[in-house]
Formats: structure tokens, C-alpha cells, sequence
């Protein structure tokens, strides 16, 4: 919803198909499909991150542009019922330099397999939460934020841990003709406890 004029948003949830490494190419049709319909509790967002906490399947959403980035959440067991409203959980600015630049909007997000560190993705940035035990998700969102490396895509707008967090990747679309490339960025080995408050297992 790039101009926030739409009052209703849906979100469309799905089994995951199983495929091997080494399949060929094949299509799927998909069925059983559930859709999630909600409204933002303060206004129409434009909006292209969208986490689940995979400790409690809560949902949260982050808007993707002004001073300070939204984050909503539709708690677990989302209704395919009725219309949900997305509370408010939290407001963050993602700005460095707190310039209110058009290029660093928020894209991506995700959260670790353990539920225990946040990435998320800006045009120009990756930015990582640890999350304490016992902290909600919007909670953590309050620890300190660093960022991690990242090289600059020519439109990256996807983030992702590894499934064993041994790291994350990110992947571009095409753009003015350039083709995409995955990029894995590892775990540094040694790296600080992850419950310390300057936790930050990517340091540039």
C-alpha cells in the first residue's frame, strides 16, 4: 500500500511446499489457503516487514516510512473471521544520523529460529535487537540497537536468518538491469553473550 489509501490489509498464510536440494523446477497450485484481514489502530501504513515470533506465532508489522518507524502486532491465534486491528506496540527511529532520508525505509525483518535476536532491514542498513528472556518482541525493540554489516544492494529488500542462525542472508530485486545475488553473512565465532546488553555477533 505504497500511498496508505487502503483501509484493509490481508495477510495470505499457507503450509509451506516440501521440495528437495536437488528438485527440478515444477509447479504447485496451493489450496487451504487462510487470509488474515486487519486494520492499523491509528491510520492507514505503508508497510513491507512482517515477523513472526516464532516462540509465540504472534505476528508483528512494521510501517515503512517517516520519523518513526510503527510496530504492530496481531497476536496468536489470528481469527481468518474477522477483521483484526493491529496494536500498536511500539515506535522506533531507525535514522542514524536522524535524517529523514526517502531511501533508508524499512523493508524486511526477522527474527531468529531461537526467538532471541531481531534483524531489521532499512534500503541502506541492517539493524540487530538481542531479545532477553522473557521479553516480548515489542519489548525488545527498546535494547540497544547496533548495526551489522551489509553491503548495499542495488533494490535488497529481503532479510532471513539461517534456519540453525549461523548467520543471515539477504537478496536483492533486479534492478536498472543488475542482476541479484544471495549473500550469506556468517556468525562471528567468539562473539559476546547474547544476554549482555551490547550484544552484537556482527560487528562491522
Amino acid at each position: 500500500d505504497n500511498h496508505s489509501k487502503y483501509n484493509t490489509k490481508y495477510i495470505y498464510r499457507f503450509i509451506e511446499p516440501k521440495i528437495t536440494i536437488n528438485q527440478s523446477s515444477e509447479s504447485q497450485t496451493i489450496y487451504n489457503i487462510d487470509i488474515i484481514s486487519f486494520q492499523y489502530e491509528d491510520g492507514n501504513r505503508d508497510a513491507e516487514t512482517l515477523i513472526v515470533d516464532p516462540l509465540t506465532k504472534d505476528i508483528f508489522i512494521l510501517s515503512k516510512k517517516g520519523k518513526f518507524i510503527h510496530i504492530y502486532t496481531l497476536p496468536y491465534p489470528q481469527s481468518t473471521d474477522n477483521i483484526l486491528t493491529a496494536k500498536l506496540v511500539n515506535t522506533i527511529d531507525f535514522r542514524p544520523d536522524h535524517n529523514n532520508s526517502a531511501v533508508d525505509r524499512i523493508v524486511a525483518g526477522d527474527i531468529s529460529d531461537d526467538g532471541m535476536e531481531i534483524l531489521v532491514k532499512s534500503s541502506v542498513n541492517i539493524f540487530h535487537f538481542p531479545r532477553h528472556v522473557n521479553q516480548t518482541v515489542g519489548e525488545a525493540f527498546n535494547n540497544i540497537m547496533t548495526t551489522v554489516k551489509y553491503i548495499l544492494e542495488p533494490q535488497g529488500e529481503a532479510i532471513g536468518w539461517h534456519a540453525e542462525n549461523h548467520g543471515y542472508f539477504t537478496i536483492s530485486e533486479e534492478n536498472h538491469n543488475i542482476s541479484t545475488h544471495l549473500y550469506f553473512y556468517p556468525r562471528l565465532v567468539g562473539c559476546m553473550d547474547k544476554n549482555a546488553t551490547n550484544y552484537n555477533p556482527y560487528a562491522k
